[in-house]
């Protein structure tokens, strides 16, 4: 079967340990998301809004292979794994065939 695309998905719970504010959270989330949207990724805090160490963020992506989506998501779950302000304590992914949808 030939596929139309692939949509890719994570979910990251985080914790932020040195943030005692919400401003201090949102700082490094706020970085690392415009990191990957200039690099073609959705990304959105998608839960723990009003929690000052916590933030749980969704990344998509679309690509031509699932292998491609593999990689750029793997390759978005590098960033947040480089900041040493960031922990990723959940991981959550998903690569479906876009022709799935139809």
């Amino acid at each position: 079967m030939t596929h139309n695309g692939f949509a890719g998905l994570m979910v990251l719970d985080l914790h932020l340990p040195g943030a005692q504010s919400l401003k201090d959270k949102r700082q490094p989330l706020r970085s690392v998301k415009q990191r990957l949207k200039d690099a073609g990724f959705s990304v959105s805090e998608v839960d723990h809004h009003d929690k000052i160490q916590r933030a749980q963020v969704a990344v998509s992506i679309v690509g031509r292979g699932s292998g491609e989506v593999e990689n750029l998501l793997d390759a978005a779950l590098r960033v947040f794994e480089s900041r040493p302000d960031l922990e990723v304590t959940v991981r959550q992914r998903t690569v479906l065939a876009i022709d799935e949808y139809e």
